[in-house]
């Protein structure tokens, strides 16, 4: 994939994620959230997924991106493992 495919597939994911109703679209509609502060979340959750879109290793367990054990542990819905 190029560099730009990485942008399509990025932008694809964080608009499914943030902007398809859910939690966070609701907190944004109820003005929790202002518009320039959902865009900066929005960029954010971008490059970091086109960093991870180039550089898939660093994803493995053992990778420098790897989330905290604690993560996983408050995150009820996903701690079946």
């Amino acid at each position: 994939m190029s560099f730009d495919d990485h942008i399509d597939v990025a932008i694809e994911l964080v608009y499914s994620c943030l902007r398809n109703d859910n939690v966070i679209e609701d907190i944004h509609a109820e003005g929790k959230i202002s518009q320039e502060e959902m865009k900066n979340i929005m960029e954010d959750m971008i490059s970091n997924l086109v960093g991870y879109l180039e550089h898939p290793e660093l994803l493995t367990v053992g990778g420098s991106w790897r989330a905290p054990p604690q993560w996983y542990e408050s995150l009820e819905r996903y701690n079946k493992r």
